[in-house]
């Protein structure tokens, strides 16, 4: 009777706690439970027969222990039950947040993508730095502009794609020498002198000492010439650390950094730290281990595994931070194979990264010491997930839960204080004390408990406004306070974000420019013979095939592109030569000869950009006399010009805030062996810091030398000057008007000065000396000193006297007493011009 009663109970209880509309509400409930009396009824039958069984034996002792028996079952058969039902009630309402997780995790995919987190904004990224570090070591090794063989790599977040405007990360531009070699064992074949690494006890997991060795034998204390090495605490003599950040120019040193180039916080433009490095060609036997781990999603697979042992890994020059040889330690670092692993995550992987930088900027940044969660911790984490876990759970839909195991993970990995080193799990990655570690440790458990929620609390990027907006109909937000969406916030964000992708662009840009002056600067010689030589040398050399580290570290396409982007200017400048040899050729068979190849130069060149290629083109036809050729080229440029699409960037120019050469859309004309090729207007600008009253600044003024002027303001100034020499005096007219306007309304003009000088001397052409001197007063104003406009003004002056002492009847449109005028004004130029070259 006691069972038939506890069992009507339990069963009076759930329909008491189960109505008709919590059923209609959960019909799974339902079925559950009607299961569950057909179970409990099942055993109460069953229960039934053995106590009748028990009282037919008419035992006393046997119904007491039947009693025993049945007693105990009961109470955990009740508890059991009750706490299956509990299950079931949790089950279901975990199901419908299984339902929120995945609207949520679509709904942050989404998102990322619209606030910079796209395929399309992280390839841009990846493509112009690849685009940069192939440019800039195909640069040095051809102009051999460092002593020792160095190259120049670029790591980090902006290179890697995984950046927003929010987040605005720095990156590395890592500049490794090369020589001498450095080896881990002693090299069966002979070299002179190598660096050996070496260990022992006191080195740390992750780090290794270095020591040089000539003819095989380390150098004795007798030989110790160096002050940058030191006996260690085993007795060898080792190479210290530091001499390697003090050789470099130091503005700011960050640990290993050895310069930082502040961007002002540009979006787009990260902040750039050199660190200078070592590099070992071999795989370091402290990180064999990680080739034969077992890993269970089969990532990495073993072609990326075989690639990544022959890259190596660097050496930089950091020790230890608890190392009493912290000094004479080296970091192995194997950024490369991280920038490779970056590169192939799939979107989904991507996004999760950059939503734990979000996480990390915005919940735990600000409440514990700099660099206790890094962007490091998380690469870590996210590379040790990847290997871990199943290839299918990457999915637009799983992307909160992906973020959640990775949080996990840092989460166990806080608790216990040791973050495994990817490449070397041995090698603890922590670095802070308990009292930090135990507030990441909280921060991170509120974050999974309270997952999703927390992600309408990211302020990075708007991100956490975008979600509210998005899902303002869903009830999982209840429990907070959302504050409305502030549209002029979402505003700010996607202007932010067009601003970083324009910025990308500019900023690769650049780097085409300033890589392009450098070789046609190096290719520059007195000598036009030897020039052209250089010139040829060079453009055969960018085809990067040479090189076998380039080779064997970038794939044929981006090192084809690379060449592409840099090539047609080189071609330009070779064809600019040829076209001035073309001038004082003799014999009419090397005319025609070094006429074709010139042309065929130019015309290759002017796949540089949009214009500035053919502005050189129709320059050089206007130079040797052909103006109708010259006018065609012009008109068909003019034609296709749209100012409101059309923009110019330079790097010296005010706004850009970091140095940089003048980017595209520009003509630029070297002084020594292109002046006859060049109008006369513009020679002045080559020698612009002539009796300058402020010194240059080393690599942010060497453009002072060339003659550099925005490319729609060298349009319609060169259809002004080609009209008049064919008489289109109403074309003329319309020309300066043209320029006039580009000049007053576009913004972004770079060159002004020059500008204000050009406009200034088609005004004095037309006899408008008054015009003419306001306009070179304005230039002056704007560029103070280095500026040429000072000769056009002084040559005005020059001028105005020698007419008032020579002509004071003249009248300057009369065609007797203009002529006269010219020759005397050549005449003038001519002297002018010699001093300037004397001086």
């Amino acid at each position: 009777m006691k069972v038939q009663f506890l069992i009507a109970f339990f069963l009076a209880a759930v329909r008491c706690q189960t109505t008709e509309s919590v059923f209609d509400l959960y019909p799974e409930l339902k079925r559950t439970i009607d299961g569950l009396e057909s179970e409990i009824k099942t055993l109460k039958a069953k229960i039934d027969t053995r106590v009748h069984s028990c009282k037919l034996k008419g035992s006393k002792e046997s119904s007491s222990k039947l009693s025993d028996r049945t007693v105990a079952p009961r109470s955990v058969r009740f508890e059991s039950t009750e706490t299956r039902r509990l299950k079931v009630l949790k089950s279901v309402k975990m199901e419908g947040m299984v339902d929120d997780i995945k609207i949520y995790s679509i709904t942050l995919d989404n998102i990322l993508e619209t606030v910079g987190a796209s395929e399309y904004v992280r390839r841009t990224q990846q493509h112009g730095n690849i685009m940069q570090e192939l440019l800039i070591s195909a640069t040095q090794n051809i102009t051999g502009s460092s002593i020792l063989e160095m190259y120049t790599y670029k790591f980090g977040s902006a290179v890697e794609g995984t950046t927003t405007p929010g987040l605005n990360s720095d990156q590395d531009c890592l500049i490794c020498v090369d020589r001498p070699q450095v080896v881990e064992e002693i090299p069966e074949k002979s070299l002179t002198e190598y660096m050996l690494m070496i260990t022992d006890e006191n080195t740390p997991p992750g780090y290794t000492k270095l020591q040089n060795v000539v003819n095989n034998e380390p150098m004795n204390l007798e030989e110790m010439e160096d002050e940058d090495e030191e006996i260690d605490i085993t007795g060898n003599r080792v190479l210290g650390n530091k001499f390697l950040i003090e050789s470099m120019t130091n503005d700011e040193i960050h640990g290993p950094a050895g310069t930082t180039l502040k961007s002002k916080k540009l979006p787009g433009v990260p902040d750039l730290d050199f660190v200078p490095s070592y590099r070992c060609r071999t795989w370091p036997r402290q990180a064999s281990s990680w080739l034969y781990r077992q890993r269970p999603s089969g990532f990495p697979n073993a072609e990326m595994i075989g690639r990544f042992t022959s890259y190596g890994c660097f050496l930089v020059p950091v020790g230890h931070y608890v190392s009493p040889e912290k000094r004479l330690q080296w970091k192995l670092s194997f950024s490369f194979q991280e920038r490779q692993i970056m590169f192939s995550m799939n979107p989904i992987q991507f996004k999760t990264f950059i939503s734990l930088k979000m996480i990390k900027k915005d919940f735990i940044r600000a409440r514990v010491p700099p660099k206790s969660l890094t962007s490091y911790h998380c690469k870590t984490c996210m590379f040790y997930t990847m290997e871990t876990s199943p290839a299918n759970i990457w999915t637009s839909d799983n992307l909160v839960r992906c973020i959640s195991m990775c949080l996990q993970t840092l989460l166990k990995w806080f608790k216990n204080g040791f973050i495994p080193s990817y490449f070397i799990p041995e090698e603890n990655l922590w670095k802070g004390n308990t009292d930090t570690r135990v507030t990441i440790v909280d921060i991170l458990g509120s974050l999974l408990e309270t997952s999703p929620i927390y992600l309408t609390e990211i302020k990075c990027d708007s991100v956490g406004i975008l979600i509210q907006n998005a899902l303002p109909s869903r009830g999982i937000s209840k429990d907070i306070d959302i504050p409305p969406a502030n549209q002029a916030e979402l505003e700010k964000s996607q202007s932010e974000l067009d601003r970083f992708i324009y910025k990308l662009h500019m900023w690769t840009l650049d780097y085409i420019i300033k890589c392009a002056k450098e070789l046609i600067i190096f290719a520059a010689d007195e000598e036009l013979d030897t020039c052209i030589t250089l010139h040829n040398a060079i453009i055969h050399r960018t085809s990067m095939d040479c090189d076998p580290r380039l080779v064997l570290e970038h794939s044929s396409l981006d090192r084809r592109m690379a060449s592409a982007y840099i090539l047609p200017f080189l071609q330009t400048s070779l064809g600019s030569q040829l076209s001035v040899k073309y001038l004082h050729a003799n014999s009419n068979e090397e005319k025609e000869h070094l006429w074709n190849e010139s042309i065929k130069f130019l015309t290759k060149g002017t796949e540089s950009d949009l214009m500035s290629g053919q502005l050189k083109l129709a320059t050089i036809l206007y130079m040797i006399g052909r103006n109708e050729d010259s006018k065609e080229m012009l008109d068909r440029i003019d034609k296709m010009f749209v100012p409101q699409i059309f923009n110019t960037h330079c790097g010296c120019s005010k706004e850009s805030g970091y140095v940089c050469e003048a980017l595209r859309n520009r003509i630029r004309e070297e002084k020594i062996t292109e002046r006859d090729i060049v109008p006369k207007d513009l020679h002045y600008e080559m020698f612009r810091s002539v009796f300058s009253e402020t010194p240059r600044k080393p690599y942010v003024d060497d453009w002072f030398d060339c003659a550099a002027v925005d490319s729609d303001v060298f349009l319609f100034y060169m259809l002004f000057v080609v009209n008049q020499k064919l008489g289109n005096y109403k074309a003329m007219e319309i020309s300066k008007l043209s320029l006039l306007m580009v000049i007053k309304q576009n913004v972004n003009l770079t060159h002004v000065d020059t500008a204000q000088n050009l406009i200034g001397c088609l005004f004095k052409e037309s006899g408008d000396l008054d015009s003419a001197w306001e306009c070179f007063m304005a230039s002056w104003a704007f560029r103070p000193d280095h500026n040429a406009a000072k000769w056009h003004m002084a040559i005005m002056l020059y001028e105005g006297i020698t007419c008032l002492g020579l002509c004071d009847e003249i009248v300057i449109h009369g065609s007797e007493e203009r002529k006269e005028l010219e020759d005397e004004l050549e005449l003038i130029y001519s002297r002018l011009f010699d001093n300037i070259v004397d001086e």
